[in-house]
């Protein structure tokens, strides 16, 4: 066989001009190429054309296509699709005379070779547009990615008098936006924030998937939700299987003391709001708290009223029914705001660090809130000492028992440090670390959360303040993940790094019995738990202290009633001192 190589077609008949930013599309169905627009440069003068000429491959030949209808205007870089199904070549964006078009999604309809505009709901912006797609004709939809700052991905779908532009993933420049665990599920949930571009506050939701396939996907919602919100303090309830929101600003600058849940119902995500007794923390900016899986509460530090940076402490109690309570203790730190809050589930203890003090001091504490006493401790951590800031991001690795930071602000500027605070030895031991591979850039404001079942912590958006002789800012939009030990899923490093080992379910898929086998270095709380894809509990398989060593667990594919479960995917999840681990399982009857 030749090797591939490049052969000219010489072409006869309505030959196009010279063009640059032309549309091709291919309709194999006709052996034939459908060119569209285009500008003919490169002197001064040069036009723009909405032009469309078809070349027939078989007998090498181009024709101007005497088109009807509404056409677009005059154009180049746009995107040209063929939409097999319908017929039709589909045509959005692109510029003209150095700016943006502005119009719909056009169709050149076949065989009438008529023009018409497709309506549609919202869309992206058409300003920069360089767009590049092709035609799902599967799902008969346009798949685009804009161009731009951004490159925005969106579908268009058609149907009929219904079509709309759906966007795939979240790309406002989001500042003080809500990211965090869902282990059951296998994903990321991202809430609200503030569009860094648009000065406007939002409250929209999205998912992504830690799983295979994996990536964003807009999230079903219910009818309520709660108003627009940014730098709420938010975190996963795992023993109720739902994300909680506290407190943040919404539209106007406005602070807030509410309380909201978001959890699965159905294949839906259901907004509720919490409504709890006695007296709620007065709203302040910049809190920071955790969410404690033992007690079953959220607890909640510090922040910035009308007045100064506070110094109090209050749990919202979830069970029997959700109360505020004020925990006086003693000796904690002094009143701050933006620091960061991390749940040491194997310590039982909430980690706090960092913030922006009554004097306007950027702090490098580390004070624990010793649970369930609530009672505080200052660490004093071996090592070189981050730098102190405020409006960084902190996650707890399980795995390794340390507390991940990154970024905030130090002085004027945005800092890009990556650090770890090891908290297994009797002293801790800060470390910088140096990720290989493209550096993330500098930010504050951005969210974060540590993904267990790839090992690696996520994060998203930001804000960039660059110092300088005209200091700037600028958001972030992108999503990072700090990829520690690539392709293996469920092994810490060593067992003298972790405090646990959590195997793989085995066998998987399995049409009876589904083993999970699991090692701890020492006497250990181990609860373990079967759930369905809605969340629901069907079957707990440990409740209490293993001893140290490697222990299996086994289920037979029965809920608690001992009724069968049916074929699909479930979920072992596994409590270790606090920490969570979850595999899925699939059953196949």
């Amino acid at each position: 066989a030749s090797p591939p190589h490049w052969i000219q077609e010489a072409g006869s008949g309505d030959l196009p001009p010279t063009l640059f930013g032309a549309s091709l599309a291919a309709d194999p169905d006709s052996n034939r190429i459908l060119l569209f627009g285009g500008n003919d440069g490169p002197n001064i003068g040069d036009a723009d054309h909405n032009d469309t000429y078809e070349y027939q491959r078989a007998i090498s030949t181009w024709t101007l296509i005497p088109a009807t209808g509404n056409p677009p205007d005059v154009r180049h870089d746009q995107l040209g699709v063929w939409d097999p199904n319908n017929r039709h070549l589909l045509v959005f964006g692109g510029t003209a005379n150095g700016g943006s078009v502005e119009d719909s999604v056009r169709a050149l309809q076949f065989p009438a070779r008529k023009w018409a505009g497709l309506q549609y709901y919202n869309g992206p912006s058409q300003s920069n547009l360089r767009p590049i797609g092709g035609y799902d004709t599967q799902r008969d939809q346009i798949v685009m990615l804009s161009g731009g700052t951004g490159a925005e991905p969106w579908v268009f779908w058609k149907i009929g008098a219904e079509d709309y532009w759906v966007t795939l993933a979240p790309f406002a420049a989001r500042i003080g936006g809500s990211f965090v665990a869902d282990h059951i599920q296998g994903r990321g949930v991202l809430f609200g924030g503030y569009d860094w571009t648009t000065r406007s506050y939002l409250n929209d939701v999205w998912t992504y998937s830690l799983t295979n396939p994996q990536g964003w996907a807009p999230a079903p919602l219910g009818d309520f939700q709660p108003p627009n919100l940014e730098s709420p303090v938010a975190t996963w309830d795992d023993k109720h299987n739902r994300m909680l929101v506290f407190g943040g600003t919404t539209d106007g600058g406005v602070r807030t003391n509410s309380v909201y849940a978001l959890r699965d119902s159905g294949g839906m995500l259901v907004w509720t709001p919490i409504t709890p007794s006695g007296t709620p923390p007065p709203p302040r900016l910049g809190m920071a708290g955790a969410y404690d899986l033992v007690g079953d509460r959220l607890l909640v530090f510090g922040g910035l009223d009308g007045i100064g940076f506070r110094t109090g402490l209050w749990q919202l109690a979830l069970t029997p029914s959700p109360a505020w309570t004020q925990l006086l203790s003693a000796g904690g730190p002094t009143g701050r705001s933006g620091h960061s809050a991390v749940y040491d589930g194997p310590r039982h203890r909430i980690l706090f660090f960092g913030g922006d003090d009554t004097l306007g001091n950027y702090q490098n504490e580390t004070w624990a809130l010793n649970l369930p006493g609530a009672t505080w401790s200052k660490l004093t951590p071996s090592g070189s000492l981050p730098a102190g800031r405020w409006r960084h991001v902190a996650v707890f690795d399980s795995r390794r028992s340390r507390m991940l930071m990154h970024g905030g602000e130090v002085g004027l500027s945005d800092s890009t440090d990556t650090w770890e605070l090891n908290v297994v030895p009797a002293t801790p031991v800060w470390t910088r670390l140096s990720p290989a591979d493209t550096p993330i850039g500098a930010r504050s404001m951005a969210a974060a959360f540590y993904d267990s079942l790839n090992d690696r912590m996520m994060e998203i958006g930001g804000v960039s303040l660059i110092e300088g002789p005209t200091p700037f800012a600028f958001g972030r939009q992108d999503v990072w993940g700090l990829q520690f030990v690539p392709g293996v899923v469920g092994v810490g490093p060593s067992p003298a790094v972790s405090p646990w080992i959590v195997g793989l379910p085995s066998p998987n898929p399995s049409r009876e019995s589904v083993r999970l086998a699991f090692e701890i270095g020492r006497p250990t709380e181990v609860r373990a738990e079967i759930f369905d894809l809605s969340g629901r509990r069907l079957r707990v398989l440990a409740d209490g202290v293993r001893p140290a060593g490697r222990h299996e667990l086994a289920w037979d594919g029965r809920d608690a009633s001992g009724r069968r479960a049916a074929s699909g995917v479930y979920f072992y999840r596994l409590e270790l001192d606090g920490a969570a681990v979850t595999r899925k399982v699939s059953l196949v009857r």
